[in-house]
């Protein structure tokens, strides 16, 4: 018996993304029409949404974790006061958690690049090189506290945009690729800016609490 020399084929696009999407083709409209309506609160809200989350959530796990403790070891009363102390600075610790996780990162990045920089160019000042790394890494942690609300827009701007195409695909029944690569394109082009110009505007408000 000879090998076929007929090389075997596959199936589907060239265009994995698109493939993707349409897999989306055979689900419930009610699906798309809540991911539509799931979409806005990411595209349109999403930097709060992330501080106030954080927020709440840090609060709670607190709070509770307080009362769990001191509940059997002393007085309600006393106890509750205790959790909800607690909460209250975690719900702080929660509102710049985000904000202030960026800034380490961005800290600990500048320090790393200075001071590998530094010791290729000067390798026998290592207090020389600790002393510069060490005040990038405060210019690095000054700057991503800084951009860090704009790192959460534009994270929550896409995932919202994403859901948005997604609950589009599911409700258009679009086919084939082009209509696919059609319809994506429309709805990038649109929600995009739209949801990074609305939540700068947010950011930027004189009234705003979210910087």
């Amino acid at each position: 018996m000879t090998a076929d020399p007929t090389p075997a084929t596959t199936s589907g696009s060239a265009h994995p993304f698109a493939d993707l999407l349409a897999g989306l083709d055979g689900l419930s409209p009610l699906l798309g029409v809540l991911a539509m309506a799931l979409a806005f609160l990411p595209l349109f809200y999403g930097w709060r949404l992330i501080r106030w989350s954080t927020a709440v959530m840090v609060a709670l796990i607190a709070g509770l974790a307080v009362l769990q403790v001191c509940l059997p070891r002393t007085e309600p009363l006393w106890a509750w006061l205790a959790a909800l102390c607690v909460a209250a600075l975690a719900g702080l610790v929660g509102f710049i958690a985000f904000q202030a996780l960026v800034a380490v990162q961005a800290a600990g990045t500048a320090f790393v690049l200075v001071a590998t920089g530094m010791g290729q160019l000067a390798p026998a000042w290592p207090l020389l090189t600790f002393i510069v790394a060490a005040l990038a890494a405060g210019g690095g942690a000054l700057l991503g506290w800084l951009i860090a609300p704009y790192v959460a827009i534009a994270q929550t701007v896409f995932y919202g945009s994403g859901l948005l195409l997604a609950g589009m695909v599911i409700l258009c029944h679009p086919h084939g690729d082009g209509e696919v690569l059609l319809l994506t394109a429309a709805v990038l082009l649109l929600a995009l800016p739209a949801g990074f110009i609305v939540q700068v505007r947010q950011l930027r408000s004189p009234t705003s609490d979210e910087r």
